[in-house]
């Protein structure tokens, strides 16, 4: 039985917040900075905010908030009954997708959907058509399975874990894609089919003195498209190699 704080976990993921003033309960686009904390490097903050998305400096600040979040996420998903294979959709972009092609692995939560590409991509840039194939054995969860009441039904999500491998396979865009755009009104850049794996075991990052200041400073200028202090960014990417060292060993855990 899944539990309220699995579920709570599962409602903020999907952007099904609650009604209050608290900077980080109430973010409806929680899973922009979740997930950019969970990605190596800066190259995804770059390319969130350049389109726009904020990073929640409200994220910085609480460390076992935000690692007790993301272990009931990770639990609930490990409650989803499997069938076999599962086939779904995501439009990514391409900084991220080279990420995922360099590594061999999900960087990040990656949100899917069984019901086609949804009309999500807009306002991304240089867009990347996925088609998933995904595997009884990969930590994943479908949200219409495991919510009592799933606010936004028709996004059909299934949510995949990180860290987990994949194998990747691109292909010409089929013609009915083609009238697929971005914000910037180009087609995609990519059409892929994706394989999905187990967890790989990644090895822990030496860890460094890290300033909530400073990591705040680097969300603030993100923000507002200025380039962060370059003292800033070595505490914020110490945080970071933090929290992927706690998650990693999340991970080893509910893929056993």
């Amino acid at each position: 039985m899944i539990d309220p704080k699995e579920i709570q976990a599962l409602r903020c993921y999907e952007g099904d917040v609650q009604n209050t003033s608290d900077p980080f309960w109430g973010d409806g686009k929680m899973y922009v900075t979740w997930n950019a904390i969970l990605f190596d490097g800066m190259t995804t903050e770059a390319a969130r905010c350049a389109e726009g998305r904020r990073l929640n400096p409200a994220f910085l600040v609480d460390d076992e908030r935000f690692l007790s979040l993301t272990r009931h996420l990770l639990s609930a998903l490990h409650r989803m009954p499997k069938d076999g294979v599962r086939h779904a959709y995501r439009v990514e972009r391409l900084a991220d997708y080279a990420v995922m092609k360099a590594s061999g692995i999900l960087p990040s939560f990656i949100s899917t959907s069984t019901g086609g590409f949804l009309d999500s991509y807009t306002d991304k840039k240089q867009l990347v058509l996925m088609e998933f194939d995904i595997m009884p054995e990969t930590l994943w969860g479908e949200l219409g399975v495991l919510l009592p009441a799933y606010a936004k039904a028709e996004e059909a999500e299934i949510l995949i874990a990180p860290y987990q491998s994949i194998t990747m396979q691109e292909e010409p865009l089929p013609a009915q894609y083609r009238n697929i755009h971005d914000a910037c009104g180009e087609s995609p850049a990519v059409y892929c089919k994706v394989r999905t794996g187990t967890y790989r075991a990644q090895l822990s990052a030496a860890e460094a003195d890290t300033s909530i200041e400073a990591n705040k400073r680097v969300y603030e200028a993100l923000n507002a498209h200025l380039v962060p202090e370059e003292d800033d960014v070595r505490s914020y990417l110490a945080y970071k190699a933090k929290m992927h060292n706690r998650i990693y060993r999340m991970m080893e855990e509910y893929s056993r």
